[in-house]
């Protein structure tokens, strides 16, 4: 049997708990968050929203939440991202985090533009912010690994798409085009089933592991994906529905092409 990496995907929330009844509501539990990932037993993790936006929108150094998930998760290696410091960061989750079971090197921060718009959000009109991606390498079965972790505007909750507003999914593409070799994305990518960005990520190399399930718990949207380039196949991929989080966990085990 071919050897095996299992890849774990979870837009965490900043590690709240889930609560059906009140889910904009609930206790931070990283304990939690943590259980979930070892009960996987996962390669690598992309994790997204590691850290809640302060209120007074300044990044907290070192980033909280993160550090407490290195000392939970020991024996993985581990990187971790701000976006750009915004003032306009709506009060959600933001920063990247990849673990790996195998050390992780040369880590670059590709800066994603922010789109041209602007939305009412609580009686206010606010503007969209930049996005970034997480790039890092890492070693396994003889292969150096690209892995990169994403999270990009959700433009069906501002009424409008990633199609009308491409700026940011043309970055990507245009990062992925320069990547060599064997490469796993994966991330939240915050598409409508109605958007382009699987096909136009397809024509670039990298397919997702699965389009079915339901990633995220407030609407029947596949969110999350994993995307490996044909350096690699799919040997499974499934959905866990974790404790923790308003998105469900995405899974796949991919074996070298």
């Amino acid at each position: 049997m071919p050897p095996r990496l299992r890849i774990l995907q979870f837009n965490i929330q900043w590690g709240m708990a889930w609560n059906e009844d009140e889910p904009e509501r609930g206790p931070v539990n990283l304990e939690h968050t943590a259980a979930e990932i070892r009960r996987v037993k996962p390669d690598v993790v992309f994790l997204q929203e590691v850290e809640r936006v302060p209120k007074d929108r300044r990044p907290r150094l070192p980033p909280p939440n993160f550090s407490r998930l290195r000392e939970l998760l020991p024996g993985f290696h581990a990187e971790f991202a701000y976006p750009p410091a915004d003032p306009r960061e709506l009060p959600f989750g933001y920063g990247l985090a990849v673990f790996a079971k195998t050390p992780l090197s040369l880590p670059v921060v590709h800066h994603l533009p922010a789109p041209a718009i602007r939305f009412p959000f609580q009686g206010r009109e606010m503007e969209a912010t930049g996005r970034i991606a997480l790039e890092c390498r890492t070693e396994w079965e003889g292969l150096t690994i690209r892995l990169l972790n994403v999270h990009l505007q959700a433009f069906f909750i501002i009424n409008t798409s990633s199609d009308a507003h491409p700026e940011q999914k043309n970055r990507l593409l245009e990062i992925l085009r320069g990547l060599p070799g064997p490469t796993v994305l994966a991330g939240d990518l915050n598409s409508a089933p109605d958007e382009s960005i699987l096909d136009d990520l397809a024509a670039a190399g990298f397919t997702t592991a699965q389009n079915r399930a339901v990633t995220w718990k407030h609407r029947p949207y596949v969110l999350d994906h994993i995307l490996p380039n044909r350096f690699f196949k799919v040997a499974t991929a499934a959905i866990e529905t974790p404790r923790v989080s308003d998105h469900e966990m995405l899974l796949a085990d991919l074996t070298p092409a």
